[in-house]
């Protein structure tokens, strides 16, 4: 009987050592969307840690859902940005803090079924002078509407 028990525990054992391994060297994406009317805002990333000399990168999807053509018009050139949240909802800092736009009309028209992609390595997030290691919620935005929360856990 003892030998059973050994070689379940063993097997266990050898089934957690896989699964650790396999996650930390090919990470499964996470994912975080938003909605308005037949939009949709999706942002993924492969990461949940970052160190503080690393970068943040995330994809920004906007995808129409809908059977009509979506304008989307901004008054400049900023149509998308990160933010950073403390675990109790407290804005931290974002991905354009301190960044110009030129102030220029952009559209964006998507017809049915189009889809806007945008890539975003952020690298600038420790140099706010607020941010220490810790455990955070990322958000995606389109500025007319964001994505919910993802936690990204931020090392020295």
């Amino acid at each position: 009987m003892s030998s059973v028990s050994f070689k379940t525990s063993f097997a266990v054992v050898l089934v957690i050592s896989f699964t650790l391994v396999f996650v930390e060297h090919f990470p499964t994406c996470q994912y975080a969307f938003g909605h308005r009317g037949k939009l949709t805002l999706i942002m993924k990333t492969y990461q949940r840690t970052v160190r503080m000399s690393g970068s943040i990168d995330v994809v920004l999807q906007l995808r129409n859902l809908g059977s009509e053509e979506v304008e989307l018009s901004y008054s400049n050139s900023h149509v998308m940005d990160l933010f950073l949240y403390s675990l109790d909802g407290k804005l931290i800092t974002w991905e354009s803090k301190g960044y110009g736009f030129l102030q220029v009309l952009t559209d964006i028209a998507l017809e049915p079924g189009d889809v806007r992609e945008w890539k975003i390595s952020w690298d600038r997030f420790r140099t706010t002078g607020v941010l220490v290691p810790g455990l955070y919620l990322l958000e995606g935005s389109m500025l007319y509407f964001g994505t919910n929360r993802l936690p990204i856990l931020i090392l020295p």
